[in-house]
This record gives structure tokens, C-alpha cells and sequence, in this order.
């Protein structure tokens, strides 16, 4: 069992580093692209922050959400993360005969 669960981590850690890249692609849309990061956690993205921000902006103000090279910077990070752990998982896998 142990050895079909590290290769399991190995398929999981391979699927969301292309989930980040799938991402990434719609952000380089060029006719419409993704400039708004509302992510499933919050304070990794900053979006804490943000909303006080949104919450004291002025009129004309720019939207603090939306920030297309920022969300490219966490994407960016998000991959070299994920593929960074593709390695750990893959040695994990194969130390243990998988």
C-alpha cells in the first residue's frame, strides 16, 4: 500500500503543477485574460490585505485585486514550488521501490 500511495504523490504533485500552468496560460490570454486571483486560501495570496485596501479606496482608485503582474509572480512561485516537490516525491517514490 505504501508504495502505490508514493506513486500516487508523484501523479497528484505532477497534476497541480500543470493545474498552475493551465492557469498561467489563461492569465497570458490575450483577448481575455485572467487578472483576479480569488484563491481557496486567502493569506498566501494576500487577500486579506487587499480587501482592506478595497475597503479605503477612493473613487478612480485602481482595484487592488486586480494585479495581473502579481498573480503572475505567485504562479511563477507556485510552479518552481511544485516542480520542486515533483523531485522530493519522485526520489520518495523510488526509495521506496516504486
Amino acid at each position: 500500500m505504501k508504495r502505490f500511495l508514493m506513486g500516487l504523490y508523484v501523479a497528484q504533485v505532477e497534476a497541480y503543477v500543470a493545474s498552475v500552468k493551465r492557469v498561467e496560460a489563461m492569465v497570458g490570454d490575450t483577448q481575455n485574460p485572467l487578472m483576479v486571483n480569488l484563491t481557496t486560501h486567502p493569506p498566501a495570496a494576500g487577500m486579506l490585505a487587499q480587501a482592506d485596501r478595497l475597503a479605503a479606496r477612493k473613487a478612480g482608485e485602481k482595484n487592488p485585486f486586480v494585479d495581473p503582474a502579481a498573480l503572475k509572480t505567485q504562479l511563477a512561485q507556485l510552479q518552481k514550488n511544485g516542480e520542486a516537490r515533483v523531485v522530493v516525491e519522485k526520489e520518495k517514490a523510488k526509495a521506496a521501490g516504486k
